[in-house]
C-alpha cells in the first residue's frame, strides 16, 4: 500500500495555548474535575501494580517508566508486537531518550509509548525525514515525536490507546510546549491516524531500516488535538457516531490532576517538576 502525497502542515506563529497547571490536590481523583475512578495514575516502582484493597477501584493504570522493571516490561511488549508484525526487533531494545509511559489493564502491561522532545541531538524521525523535519522547524513548529508505540490487542485497545495518547499528549504539550507531534507509521495504519486523530501526511513512504519495514511520517497539530479533547474528551458515547479516538481521551478538566499526579507539579509556582525525574 502506498501512502498519499505529502500535505501542507499549518504552523502557528504564536506560543502554544495549553492551559496552565492548577493547584488542586494531586491525589484527589474523585473530585468533579478528576479522571474517572476506574483509572489510576502513579509513580509506583511495581510495573504490574494498579490498585490494592482499600485504594482506588482501578481497572486501568498509566505510569511513567522510571525503573528498570518498567522499561523491561515496555521492551517485552514491544518485542512481542514487533515479532507479531514481522518487524526487526532491534529497535525494541533501543533505550531511546524520552519519557516512556506504560498502561496496564488489571495489572497486565497492555500498552507503551515514548515521547521524545526536539533537542540539539534531533529526533528519531530525522533518520528518514531530515528535510521534512527541517522545513517544519523553519516554519516555526516546536516538535515532539511518539516512538516505540505498542498495544496488546487482547485488552480494551481503543480505551487504552485513547488514555495513553492523552497522557502522552500532555507530556508533549504541557512539558515541552510543542505545537506539532510527529510519528512514523506503517502505511497500512495511515488512514487510522488520519481519521481517528487528525494527523496529516508530512513525509512520503520510505523504508525504515530500524524495523526493516515501510514507513510514512505523519504530523498532528496539537491545537487541533486540544480542540478535539475539549469537544469530545471523556464522552465515549460519541464513538458510536463519530469516527474518532478523542471520545476515549479523558475530559479536558481532568488534565491538571493527571499532570500533578504523574510528574509532581510544584504547586507553589505552578511549574512542572524537573524532567530528569521522569525520563526513561
Amino acid at each position: 500500500m502506498h501512502a498519499h502525497r505529502s500535505e501542507s502542515i499549518s504552523v502557528p506563529r504564536g506560543p502554544a495555548t495549553a492551559s496552565k497547571p492548577g493547584s488542586g490536590t494531586p491525589a484527589a481523583f474523585h473530585a468533579a474535575n478528576g479522571p474517572p475512578g476506574h483509572w489510576s495514575f502513579g509513580l509506583s516502582d511495581d510495573p504490574m501494580a494498579t490498585c490494592r484493597p482499600g485504594t482506588l477501584d482501578a481497572r486501568y493504570a498509566i505510569r511513567l517508566a522510571r525503573t528498570t522493571d518498567h522499561r523491561d516490561a515496555a521492551r517485552r511488549l514491544m518485542c512481542e508486537r514487533y515479532q507479531w508484525r514481522g518487524y526487526a526487533t532491534d529497535a525494541a531494545q533501543d533505550d531511546s531518550a524520552g519519557i516512556t509511559l506504560v498502561a496496564s489493564e488489571l495489572g497486565r502491561i497492555a500498552a507503551t509509548v515514548t515521547v521524545g522532545a526536539d533537542s540539539p541531538k534531533g529526533l528519531a524521525v530525522e533518520s528518514l525525514y531530515a528535510d521534512e523535519v527541517a522545513k517544519l522547524r523553519r516554519e516555526g513548529a516546536r516538535l515532539c515525536e511518539f516512538t516505540r508505540l505498542a498495544v496488546d490487542r487482547a485488552g480494551d485497545s481503543l480505551k487504552l490507546l485513547g488514555a495513553l495518547f492523552h497522557v502522552a499528549y500532555l507530556c508533549a504539550r504541557r512539558q515541552h510546549d510543542a505545537t506539532h507531534l510527529l510519528v512514523e507509521v506503517n502505511p497500512r495504519h495511515v488512514r487510522f491516524y488520519m481519521r481517528m486523530l487528525g494527523f496529516r501526511i508530512a513525509g512520503p513512504q520510505r523504508t525504515c531500516e530500524r524495523v526493516d519495514a515501510p514507513a510514512v511520517m505523519l504530523a498532528l497539530s496539537l491545537d487541533h488535538a486540544e480542540e478535539q479533547i475539549a469537544q469530545c474528551g471523556g464522552r465515549p458515547e460519541l464513538a458510536q457516531t463519530k469516527r474518532s479516538l478523542y471520545p476515549f481521551f479523558f475530559a479536558a478538566g481532568s488534565e491538571d490532576g493527571i499532570i500533578a499526579r504523574l510528574v509532581g507539579a510544584d504547586r507553589a509556582s505552578g511549574r512542572w517538576g524537573h524532567p530528569e525525574a521522569i525520563c526513561a
